[in-house]
């Protein structure tokens, strides 16, 4: 059933109660995805040979720049 909205409040009630459900939603996927994703990064950066659709692995450095 919809109700329209009348007042301002109930317009800021109704905008408070969607945002609240949208963190809840992104915290649920958020706990559900995590252990996924930490492990599917973790298989890839300790291939040797990685797919064709990644860029090589290789070892990163700092470069030290002397600004003027």
């Amino acid at each position: 059933m919809f109700k329209l909205i009348s007042t301002r409040e109930e317009k800021r009630l109704t905008v408070l109660y969607w945002d609240h459900m949208r963190k809840l939603a992104e915290q649920i996927r958020d706990e559900y995805d995590k252990p996924y994703e930490d492990c599917y990064n973790r298989q890839c950066t300790l291939l040797h040979f990685r797919p064709d659709f990644m860029e090589p692995y290789t070892k990163t450095s700092r470069i030290k720049y002397h600004y003027n």
